[in-house]
């Protein structure tokens, strides 16, 4: 794949995942993708698939894209998310992302985010053993 197609699958992941569009989101996601999150660590594919339906059926969920960055198989980018839950939350937060894709697919993701404005909206997350 050229550069530009693996940026344009980025950008297609996320605003599918946005969109809370998960059947979508799954045809951009290897089947073993891995997905890193800044304070949390890795998660499942399927968590990643639910932490978007989640934050995408929020009554305001925007994500806008700010810029992209490509090289070879790594897209980086910058984003602002814009969310009002049914409960009063307000959460806007701003993102990096990183991407590997290969084949056609997002094989790994990394997700760089203000993780104090996370605990401070949505509580500490419990500790896993």
């Amino acid at each position: 794949m050229d550069i530009e197609a693996n940026r344009k699958i980025a950008i297609d992941l996320m605003t599918s995942m946005s969109k809370g569009d998960v059947a979508r989101a799954e045809t951009l996601l290897a089947d073993d993708a891995t997905w890193w999150v800044l304070g949390s660590g890795y998660m499942e594919r399927s968590a990643l698939l639910d932490a978007s339906r989640f934050m995408s059926a929020a009554p305001r969920a925007k994500l806008e894209i700010v810029a992209t960055t490509a090289e070879k198989d790594r897209v980086a980018m910058e984003a602002k998310g814009d969310f009002l839950f049914d409960d009063g939350k307000e959460y806007k937060n701003t993102y990096h992302f990183l991407f590997i894709v290969r084949d056609g697919k997002v094989v790994e993701g990394k997700e760089y985010l203000d993780t104090a404005l996370v605990e401070r909206v949505f509580g500490k997350a419990d500790a896993q053993a």
